[in-house]
C-alpha cells in the first residue's frame, strides 16, 4: 500500500495536515448507561457535575423513566435542560423481530425514536439487532432497511451496535 492510499498520513508527512484538514470542536460526552443503577435524573446531574457537556442515551431507558408523562420527549428534554446537557447520540430500541410477522410492529415502534433524533438534530442514532441465536440475519436486514431509509431521509447516520 502506498502513501497515496493513506491521504491523511501522507499529508501529515508533507507538513500539510494543518492546512488541508479542518478541525471540528468535539463535545465531551458520556453514556448514561454507566450510571444505570441510579435514577436517570440523578445520573444526568452526576454526568454534568464531573464536567461532561453531552450524554449518550438509551431511549428504552428514557421511555421507562417517563412512561407516565404525556410527552416522553418533552419530559426528557426538560430533564436535559435542568442538567445542562445536550444529547450526543441516541440508541433506539432494538430491531428485535424474529420473524416476518413482527417486523412491522417493531419498526413502527422505532420510527418515532428516529424522528426524535431528527428533531434533536443528532448526527447519529445507534441501532442494534435482536438476539443472534433467535433472529435470522434476513429478518434483521428486512427490519433495518426502512429504518435506515428513514434515518437517511432525516440526515442522520445509523451506527450498528453490539447485539444482545
Amino acid at each position: 500500500m502506498s502513501w497515496a492510499d493513506k491521504p491523511f498520513v501522507w499529508l501529515a508527512r508533507q507538513g500539510a495536515a494543518a492546512t488541508t484538514v479542518e478541525a471540528q470542536a468535539m463535545r465531551l460526552s458520556c453514556n448514561a448507561h454507566c450510571l444505570r443503577g441510579r435514577p436517570l435524573r440523578d445520573s444526568l446531574a452526576a454526568i454534568r457535575e464531573v464536567g461532561y457537556e453531552a450524554v449518550e442515551v438509551n431511549w428504552p431507558r428514557v421511555e421507562r423513566r417517563f412512561a407516565s408523562a404525556e410527552s416522553c420527549a418533552d419530559a426528557f428534554e426538560a430533564v436535559l435542560n435542568e442538567a445542562g446537557l445536550a444529547v450526543s447520540a441516541l440508541r433506539v430500541a432494538d430491531m428485535n423481530a424474529v420473524d416476518e410477522t413482527e417486523i412491522e410492529q417493531v419498526v413502527s415502534a422505532i420510527r418515532p425514536q428516529i424522528a426524535l433524533a431528527g428533531s434533536l438534530q443528532l448526527e447519529v442514532v445507534m441501532m442494534r439487532g435482536g438476539d443472534r441465536r433467535q433472529q435470522p440475519l434476513e429478518i434483521l436486514a428486512a427490519g433495518l432497511r426502512p429504518l435506515l431509509a428513514q434515518s437517511g431521509a432525516c440526515g442522520i447516520r445509523a451506527a450498528g451496535g453490539q447485539c444482545p
